[in-house]
């Protein structure tokens, strides 16, 4: 019989790329979270070529905290080259991945996570729910209605099971899964080929009982780009893997969606509408992120901010 009380050994790691603005407190974060329940081995952070200040926020906290290891690399390789590097790093039994620019505000987030683990054996890879800040701009405010539609429609799939709600953002796996993972290098966005990796065996999980934070983008020029390198852009490789059946991976009921807008829209009419036509105009007249092709992505300015 399993034992579900058993201590499972964590590892976290941050894969940075210019996170000079708040990699110190997601840091402080994960070092402040409770570890009655398990045993933390080591927090990664791994950077991408950065050319901002990043490292020397870092390198403080690595003399706190014997913990925290920094490995730098001068050359930008892209986000799904550097957790291919930091699969092979992992021995614990439990890996998570969190970008740099989130916050934590559960001190009890890694133990729900193992826990979750110990109590469900043929999990995988789980997805943390993740929640997006409130801009303060119009336009900020706009586009946030136009993730809360999203966000609604994604989220009423039953048990969150849907490729559309792994973001990449927090996600943890078990060892198992880790050791025979690795990324093909024509892969871009790592979401969706981790999801349908997952999904094969079973093992995708969708933890909405803790969060994490992150600042959406709230400028035009943010939201355009983002749009060009969207979810669903990748379908085409993921195809060359998995047939065909990627398109049904991605669809979501209309009847689904149009829920999400008339909530969206009768909790907020001046940005539900302005949201939604934002969103469709990014389908119609897409801004094409210059280093996508090469297996990275232009930076967000306004989601690169200090969280508070």
């Amino acid at each position: 019989m399993k034992n579900i009380n058993k201590k499972l050994t964590v590892t976290i790691a941050i894969p940075a790329f210019n996170e000079e603005a708040n990699i110190a407190c997601v840091l402080n974060e994960i070092i402040s979270q409770d570890v009655s329940d398990f045993e933390l081995e080591k927090i990664i952070v791994l950077t991408d070529g950065c050319t901002d200040k990043t490292v020397e926020q870092v390198l403080p906290l690595t003399k706190k905290n014997k913990k925290i290891k920094l490995i730098s690399f001068n050359k930008r390789l892209g986000k799904v080259m550097r957790l291919n590097q930091i699969y092979k790093l992992n021995k614990s039994e439990v890996l998570i991945i969190f970008d740099g620019d989130i916050s934590i505000k559960d001190k009890h987030l890694i133990e729900k996570v193992a826990k979750t683990f110990n109590k469900d054996p043929k999990a995988l890879v789980i997805a943390i729910h993740q929640v997006p800040i409130k801009p303060t701009t119009f336009i900020g405010k706009a586009i946030y209605a136009g993730y809360d539609f999203w966000d609604r429609s994604r989220l009423s799939i039953k048990n969150q099971d849907h490729i559309q709600n792994l973001y990449g953002a927090a996600t943890a796996y078990r060892k198992s899964f880790v050791k025979t993972f690795k990324f093909p290098k024509d892969i871009t966005d790592d979401r969706g080929y981790l999801y349908i990796k997952a999904k094969e065996q079973n093992g995708f999980r969708y933890l909405k009982s803790t969060q994490i934070f992150y600042l959406p983008v709230s400028t035009l020029q943010d939201f355009w780009k983002l749009g060009d390198r969207s979810f669903g852009k990748n379908k085409e490789v993921l195809k060359k893997y998995f047939g065909d059946e990627v398109d049904k991976m991605y669809e979501i009921p209309l009847k689904n969606k149009l829920i999400a807008i008339i909530q969206v829209i009768f909790n907020s009419p001046v940005y539900g509408f302005t949201g939604l036509i934002l969103n469709v105009l990014t389908r119609i007249f897409p801004q094409h992120d210059k280093l996508y092709k090469s297996k990275m992505w232009e930076i967000s300015l306004s989601t690169k901010q200090q969280i508070k």
